[in-house]
């Protein structure tokens, strides 16, 4: 990564004022003169770093703690100053310097065409149908609040049609970092613009917003992609590129607090939705800001950016972020109620990954109002609102292996995302293949991901992990549940030492995190080694288990959806879930076996059978 990021310094120090493909006029990028952002190793102090660089810089203020990102002011202009940056460049202890641009617009515009219909767009991406059939959002399968980061003006936070993310952790006002995150009084979410939690009311973030998760079925207003998803404010859509590396490094602080304290801090955001960016922009000159969507996505977080309000193809002459490189990106286009693109709306096949509707789309706005407005900016939440539809959809042992790895995760939530969008002949030659959103073919291509059977979780007894290592002498359990009937199963045995006879041990099968039956063996022969090949139940009174797993085979499920049965094939002990991770059907698979059930969409896993026991 960083050999990457420094060859991208060096492109950026040879060409720094700007780039042009071709004959085409494009603007020289603009920056603040008297600053640099720079990204310095893990463990380097910047007022150090700029006491030893004898570069004539000093820290104004840090952009991102996690990351050790700064924005630095240039106090000796004895050295040109790009000279002064190739310089910095050649330190090892910095990653990357670069310009703090300030040539970013909102990627906002007015309408000049008549309006459409009132909210055509859910009809066009399959929502009511996708909202019937899997999910109106919410929570995941395994209880995780979903949230969407919208990086933007600002928003009303007191609008009725909007549900917004709230910061438990934080005591509001009050001057103090209660969580220690490095946020002051961020309860409501984070204003890069001022460094500080009261996140500003804005009329371009509050329509956004509603595109993304406007409450639906309450009687009020509009209804948005995902009915019940949390909105994090974030002010950071500005011409200064320090604020918005700021603002995604909040985001980035969240979810990575969420990872590491398993849901207690933090939040769980999904997406980021970004309506703003820089035309003509060469993301060579931008290597901070483009790093951030990597950054992100290593913690599970995929972002949604939108590409320019102009007819310009992205893949010649440059853009910031939709060119940005990186897997965790999605570019997204405007398209209109007749699936064209509409005409003033950025396009390459090679940048821009997705189309969604954005022309004339109706939404919340300040003041408990609503009205129409068109841009790439209005098709991008529809994106980010869709993935955070996905989440709601996945049945519990999705989530298991999202939490498991996050990042490779995220990347199979997108694939699935751009897999099942419809391919559009009016966008062969404009989007990468041709795709415009549909929210219900991106949950059923997700559904239908197969997920190899695994462990999932950990089982623990007075606060021990038996998966993967021996446990601890274990006291005080009376009883344990009846033990489930397994068949003719030879359990084994063996002890070098002969103190312990009459000791019993035990034997256990696994379901998710909790402990399903127990079979003991006591132990008699004096040298301590032998077969017990039907094993009574009995109390416990001390063990070390080792475990493990049997080899079982995958498993096809076809078709799915099922329309009233479906074929199942593999060998082994087989559980059937709905969406909803609720157990439908549980058997012993051998084969081939014809499944009745009613109609709707099913996953099959396998069963853990654990066969030994090995007694140390």
């Amino acid at each position: 990564m960083k050999s990457f990021v420094k060859s991208l310094i060096i492109m950026a120090l040879l060409s720094l004022s700007m780039y042009s493909f071709g004959q085409e006029q494009k603007p020289q990028a603009i920056y603040v003169e008297n600053e640099f952002i720079i990204w310095l190793e893990q463990g380097v102090d910047a007022s150090t770093f700029a006491a030893n660089s004898n570069a004539g810089i000093t820290p104004v203020r840090q952009l991102s703690k996690r990351l050790n990102i700064w924005l630095f002011e240039i106090t000796d202009s004895k050295e040109l100053r790009e000279d002064k940056m190739y310089r910095l460049a050649k330190n090892n202890d910095v990653r990357i310097v670069q310009n703090n641009h300030t040539n970013i617009v909102q990627r906002e515009i007015v309408p000049d065409d008549p309006y459409y219909s009132q909210q055509w767009a859910p009809a066009i991406m399959s929502l009511p149908q996708t909202w019937d059939t899997f999910t109106t959002g919410g929570v995941t399968a395994t209880g995780d609040t979903i949230v969407v980061a919208v990086i933007d003006g600002g928003v009303d936070l007191g609008h009725e049609d909007l549900n917004f993310w709230k910061n438990s952790h934080e005591i509001p006002n009050n001057g103090v970092d209660d969580d220690n995150n490095g946020y002051i009084d961020d309860f409501h979410g984070w204003n890069a613009y001022n460094h500080n939690g009261n996140v500003p009311s804005n009329d371009h973030g509050t329509h956004v917003s509603g595109i993304i998760g406007a409450v639906g079925n309450n009687q009020k207003g509009v209804c948005g992609v995902n009915w019940n998803v949390k909105v994090m404010p974030v002010g950071g859509s500005s011409g200064n590129e320090s604020i918005v590396v700021e603002a995604y490094s909040y985001v980035l602080e969240m979810r990575a607090r969420y990872n590491e304290s398993n849901g207690e801090e933090g939040a769980f955001v999904v997406a980021t939705n970004s309506s703003f960016g820089v035309d003509y922009g060469n993301p060579d000159d931008y290597p901070i800001w483009c790093s951030m969507y990597n950054e992100m996505g290593d913690v599970g977080i995929l972002s949604c950016g939108a590409g320019p309000n102009m007819n310009v193809n992205v893949d010649v002459v440059g853009d910031v972020p939709s060119t940005c490189p990186g897997d965790y990106l999605i570019g997204v286009t405007n398209t209109t109620s007749a699936d064209v693109k509409y005409n003033n709306a950025g396009y390459g096949i090679n940048n821009i990954d997705i189309g969604a509707p954005g022309t004339s789309i109706y939404s919340t706005i300040p003041n408990n109002r609503y009205s129409n407005k068109t841009g790439t900016s209005m098709a991008t939440p529809q994106v980010s609102g869709t993935i955070a539809l996905m989440y709601a959809a996945m049945p519990e042992e999705m989530m298991l292996a999202c939490k498991n790895d996050p990042a490779s995760f995220s990347l199979s939530v997108r694939q699935s995302l751009l897999d099942g969008a419809d391919h559009l002949a009016s966008l062969e030659g404009q989007v990468a293949d041709a795709r415009r959103l549909n929210a219900f073919g991106a949950i059923e291509r997700l559904l239908n991901v197969p997920v190899k059977p695994e462990l999932l979780g950990e089982v623990k007894i007075d606060g021990e992990t038996v998966v993967g290592q021996t446990l601890k002498a274990i006291t005080n359990l009376a009883s344990m549940p009846p033990i489930p009937d397994l068949g003719d199963l030879s359990y084994q045995w063996q002890r070098d030492s002969t103190d312990i006879e009459g000791a019993v041990y035990q034997y256990y099968t696994l379901d998710g995190a909790d402990i399903d039956a127990a079979i003991s063996v006591q132990v008699t022969a004096e040298n301590c080694t032998g077969t017990i090949t039907s094993p009574s139940v009995g109390p416990v009174r001390a063990s070390h288990v080792g475990i493990k797993e049997d080899s079982l085979d995958l498993f096809i499920i076809y078709p799915n959806p099922s329309r009233g049965g479906f074929t199942v094939e593999g060998t082994g002990s087989l559980i059937i879930t709905n969406t909803l991770g609720q157990t439908v059907k549980e058997f012993d698979l051998n084969g081939q076996t014809t499944i009745e059930l009613p109609r709707g969409m099913y996953f099959a896993k396998m069963g853990k059978v654990v066969r030994k026991i090995v007694v140390e």
